[in-house]
């Protein structure tokens, strides 16, 4: 008898939590907060870019990047203390990292080897990809969404314009759709 509770509430316990690991992946997830940062940050690039052009565009996104992922993680330890539970931030940290390293890399790539579209879109296909895979970790469908959007922006926007004109134009149509992602109502965040 005490081997059948026993293995009921072994089974009981993993099903607790399993919804516990969800609902905290859910609030780590509902990046609101962190899309409508990197919606106003995209915005405000795609003006540094057509003033500065688009090979200073790291010396002013690093920074910037930095500060939102610690304004994410501030605002998550708020949420910690009204729910009770810490939200992981290393996703967010693991994603905007890769961000940083990749999208320079492929600018350098398309660079050294003459491929101008490598170069111009490239970066932006990095920080989609990035970010998709948070929004995908998260379950945030707002941010996978948007994300999934971004590489057609890129495509489009590579139709029509070139050099500083298309990455400008990149990173606004990235603002755009993160921003929408911001203000889309979800789930997991309170």
């Amino acid at each position: 008898m005490s081997a059948v509770i026993d293995r009921l509430t072994a089974e009981l316990t993993l099903i607790e939590l399993g919804v516990l690991r969800d609902r905290n992946r859910r609030r780590a997830g509902a990046l609101r907060f962190t899309c409508r940062a990197l919606g106003a940050l995209h915005l405000a690039l795609a003006g540094w870019v057509l003033l500065a052009g688009r090979h200073r565009i790291v010396v002013v996104y690093a920074p910037a990047l930095l500060v939102v992922a610690v304004l994410t993680a501030l605002r998550h330890r708020r949420a910690a203390q009204a729910a009770g539970v810490q939200a992981p931030v290393t996703p967010w940290l693991a994603a905007a990292g890769a961000a940083l390293v990749a999208a320079p890399a492929l600018s350098l790539l398309g660079r050294s080897q003459g491929l101008p579209l490598l170069e111009e879109v490239g970066p932006s296909l990095a920080l989609a990809l990035a970010y998709h895979l948070l929004g995908w970790w998260g379950r945030n469908l707002p941010l996978i969404l948007a994300t999934a959007a971004m590489p057609v922006v890129s495509l489009l926007a590579a139709t029509v314009a070139g050099g500083d004109a298309l990455v400008a134009a990149q990173v606004a149509g990235s603002g755009v759709l993160l921003l929408l992602a911001g203000f889309a109502p979800d789930r997991g965040e309170r």
